[in-house]
């Protein structure tokens, strides 16, 4: 292990360490360029170059025969992959995220890496992958988050279980989708999420006098995005695929999913079209971003959790039903509900619930068939006027209801024998500064 000495320079002796297994140069920022006389090293396994300042790989890294793992995140001076990495044939990992000026085609010889497993590519400017990929029979991760040159995927591996495409982050919450990126790759912020933002503090100020806990901006220099407005079909023959996340920004038309998911992430779909996911029984995890969706029968899915952020939920005519009889956890934040109703009636498993920043929302119903329920959070809810009778939910350990003006009464409040710690403040009458407090016996 070579990291974090910056002054140090690879002599073309490196060579000879011929029994050397790994080689670690990761954050050696002064490191510009690898010796050929690396290719000599026969009996390396790992090869981790992140963070460093080489400017390309020499093609005699193709002679590393036993590599199995390559790690060159974050390296900005990349910009492109050579063919000789066909040549190292017992890789297993390869891991290009970061490299903001990996630009262009990746090379065809990569379908020669038959026992690839993981492939990451996120967040570079890749514009193609080549055919050759449907080649890489063992690799099951394919990562390509955050690649906004890259219009189209090519067919895939059968066996993939895991993929992840969209020229921005699928899933992101505050500072997690620049957490690993240099500044200058970071893409353009999430447009709704600011004039969300923007709307909760005009609200917070003219109704509370108060400024609300906002999630953090990042700023971020504007460039162009690549328009994604079709995703494969082939997407839905992926029958290993357990994780998949899709950035689905302009795209009208949700191809079927194979029924092997398990998790499922969307973020900036909006569609005025029903979602069926009833063919996803294996479903555990849904979350959803920046979405517009329709209700009709996008909860058929029998998942377990739920976590939905800066969205809009429709159906007209009746309070948001949700179907989910196997879910355990619902998380919704800055989401609109159109109507203003939520009834979870139908959702007896649940054991928490997050509420936050759901200005539109008036009502929550059905919370009393919940009885399994041990955790419920409803803030920063301004137009929530009632929520259901709390005595029958016997499990609640903790409560927390804050700023919600216009909510006047709590019914049930004094029959919550298992709660521990309650919050309860800046509501309407009932819920002044000094209701807050720890319920454990003493």
């Amino acid at each position: 292990m070579i990291s974090k000495h910056p002054s140090l320079k690879l002599p073309y002796s490196i060579g000879g360490l011929v029994k050397l297994t790994r080689f670690n140069l990761s954050r050696c920022i002064y490191i510009e360029e690898l010796p050929d006389s690396v290719g000599k090293l026969k009996s390396l396994v790992e090869l981790d170059l992140s963070s460093t300042s080489v400017g390309h790989l020499p093609d005699s890294i193709g002679n590393l025969e036993k590599l199995k793992v390559l790690r060159m995140s974050g390296i900005r001076g990349i910009t492109k992959l050579p063919s000789a990495i066909g040549l190292v044939e017992k890789l297993e990992e390869l891991d290009a995220r970061g490299c903001c000026n990996l630009t262009g085609e990746i090379p065809e010889e990569i379908g020669r890496l038959s026992r690839l497993r993981i492939l990451d590519l996120s967040n570079t400017r890749i514009s193609r992958l080549p055919t050759t990929v449907s080649h890489l029979s063992n690799l099951q991760t394919l990562k390509l988050e955050k690649c906004p040159e890259l219009k189209q995927l090519p067919e895939l591996p059968p066996y993939l279980t895991c993929l992840s495409w969209g020229p921005k982050n699928c899933w992101c919450s505050s500072a997690e989708e620049h957490r690993h990126e240099p500044e200058e790759c970071w893409q353009e912020q999430n447009r709704a999420r600011e004039e969300y933002e923007q709307e909760i503090e005009r609200r917070a100020l003219k109704e509370y006098g108060i400024a609300l806990p906002l999630p953090t901006r990042i700023g971020a220099p504007s460039q162009q995005e690549t328009t994604v407005t079709t995703l494969p079909t082939s997407i839905g023959t992926l029958s290993q695929l357990k994780t998949l996340k899709l950035c689905c920004k302009n795209v009208q038309f949700l191809p079927q999913l194979p029924s092997s998911l398990r998790e499922l992430q969307l973020r900036d779909l909006a569609t005025t079209r029903s979602l069926d996911f009833s063919n996803l029984k294996k479903l555990s995890i849904l979350k959803f971003y920046g979405c517009s969706l329709e209700f009709s029968s996008i909860f058929d899915a029998e998942t377990e959790e739920l976590c939905m952020e800066l969205c809009e939920l429709r159906k007209l005519d009746a309070p948001l039903q949700l179907e989910m009889k196997r879910l355990r956890l619902l998380e919704m934040a800055y989401c609109e509900f159109l109507p203003e109703v939520l009834d979870l009636s139908r959702m007896k498993n649940l054991r928490t619930v997050s509420l936050g920043f759901c200005l539109s929302l008036v009502e929550i119903r059905g919370l009393e068939e919940s009885g399994s329920l041990c955790s419920l959070s409803v803030d920063y809810c301004p137009s929530m006027e009632r929520m259901s009778d709390l005595s029958k939910l016997k499990k609640l350990r903790e409560l927390e209801v804050k700023y919600c003006r216009k909510l006047k009464c709590l019914q049930g409040l004094n029959h919550l024998e298992s709660l521990k710690k309650q919050e309860i403040f800046g509501n309407g009458e009932f819920g002044g500064d000094t209701s807050s407090s720890d319920c454990t016996p003493p």
